[in-house]
């Protein structure tokens, strides 16, 4: 039997975070699509519309006919399965297989009951990984638990997620998709069905191995490069020189190509690398450049509370007794998420120093807030009471215009203004009297 793609194919994705579900909502405009997660309250919340990432409108949600629950036997006789769980890292820096474990012998549990008559399943992985996992790592996970041969019981596949939280113009529907089979009728069933969804196109990859490669360089040379600009941000610094002015100089040449120094937190950036050189050490190399460029990101926070210090210190007051607000605490600007954020890394150091400290992040649950932040307060609180030190942490879009003008006005009665993000202005348009710094 030939694998063939049509409306009646139906289409599971494992994994409803914020890669799998919107995977799901755009299968299921074109195919007969299951959203599957073991989290039985993210299910519960999408089977009444609401996305708790506040990724996707919840009007979106409730209009799309996809089907949401935590039962896997949705997944025995589907045609198309989709894995979209997470791959973090180890408190020792090494791949966290354990999601993409389970959800293979989920898969093959399922797919040994498949009903007789069935074409092979598809299987495609889009969780970034190292070279080699997909087919050495879960392949035979499947095999073990289903009892079938990989690649004619059922057939693998990778398509690597490219998602950006909280990018509107790099979203699913505006980026070309990679995509690659264990053999050219899986690969062709692949392309059809991601074609659909794809409208920019599709990149054929000459293996599995080929785009798992592709999907892990692609942050770690984002990686480095921010490295670089870390690292030259806090040379010229000593030289007292202004790294940005530095940069857009620089930037006027037809082939430098211009980044921003900063914090790198997340799911993907700085996790990424580490795949790429656990892989590299099963094969003899020692990845130097890759790990020198994690060890300057991964060094920012303490590098920035340190300058705080000395700031502080210039001004006339210090970090432990000042009166200091933090502002934002996600990985990045405009998300709800927390983890893996090297902002909320530097403001518990400040914290751990100064127990007093408040937080304001404008776009995470209070609930959820307040169970990891004593000192978070809202802006309205923060307005009534004057700051020493202000630390912007997240350039967030939504700081109200109120508090802005309190912390940052001409009038403000802040002594020192920590600008990680570069958020507020440049310096020489500064007409207040405290003292500014930005990364």
């Amino acid at each position: 039997m030939s694998l063939s793609v049509s409306e009646q194919t139906k289409v599971v994705v494992v994994g409803l975070g914020y890669v799998g579900l919107p995977l799901t909502l755009a299968f299921d405009e074109h195919f007969l699509c299951t959203g599957f997660d073991t989290n039985a309250g993210r299910v519960e919340g999408l089977q009444r519309g609401v996305d708790f990432n506040h990724e996707v409108p919840s009007e979106v949600v409730q209009r799309s006919s996809a089907v949401f629950t935590d039962d896997p036997a949705c997944i025995r006789d589907a045609d198309l399965v989709v894995v979209t769980v997470p791959t973090p890292i180890t408190e020792d820096y090494e791949p966290d297989l354990s999601l993409l474990e389970s959800a293979s012998k989920i898969i093959g549990s399922q797919l040994k009951d498949r009903s007789e008559g069935k074409n092979p399943a598809v299987v495609v992985f889009e969780s970034t990984t190292y070279p080699g996992c997909t087919e050495d790592f879960c392949g035979p996970i499947i095999e073990q638990e289903s009892g079938l041969v990989s690649g004619e019981g059922f057939y693998l596949g990778y398509s690597p997620e490219r998602t950006n939280f909280g990018d509107q113009d790099h979203s699913l529907e505006n980026v070309i998709k990679i995509i690659s089979g264990q053999n050219a009728e899986a690969e062709q069933f692949i392309f059809d069905a991601y074609s659909k969804i794809a409208v920019m196109g599709l990149h054929r990859a000459e293996s599995i191995r080929v785009a798992e490669s592709a999907k892990v360089i692609e942050n770690i040379q984002r990686d480095l490069n921010i490295a670089l600009f870390n690292e030259l941000s806090m040379i010229f610094d000593k030289m007292d020189i202004d790294s940005s002015a530095v940069f857009d100089a620089a930037a006027t040449k037809w082939n430098f190509h211009r980044y921003r120094p900063g914090l790198v937190g997340g799911h993907c950036i700085p996790v990424d690398p580490y795949y790429l050189t656990h892989a590299a050490e099963r094969v003899g190399h020692d990845s130097k450049v890759v790990l020198a460029g994690r060890s300057v990101n991964e060094g920012m926070p303490g590098m920035i509370l340190e300058k705080i210090r000395l700031l502080a210190e210039s001004e006339g007051c210090s970090v432990e007794n000042s009166s200091l607000l933090f502002l934002g605490a996600t990985f990045k600007p405009d998300i709800t998420d927390m983890r893996n954020s090297k902002t909320f890394a530097l403001f518990k150091m400040i914290a751990s120093q100064n127990p007093n400290s408040c937080l304001i992040e404008p776009n995470v649950d209070p609930a959820e807030l307040n169970e990891k932040v004593p000192y978070a307060i809202t802006s309205d609180e923060a307005i009534d009471q004057t700051w020493d030190i202000v630390v912007v942490g997240v350039a967030h879009s939504n700081y109200p215009d109120e508090l802005r003008d309190h912390v940052f006005g001409e009038n403000s009665d802040t002594k020192l203004v920590v600008d990680v993000p570069g958020m507020v202005n440049k310096p020489g348009n500064l007409s207040s009297t405290y003292k500014y710094w930005r990364l």
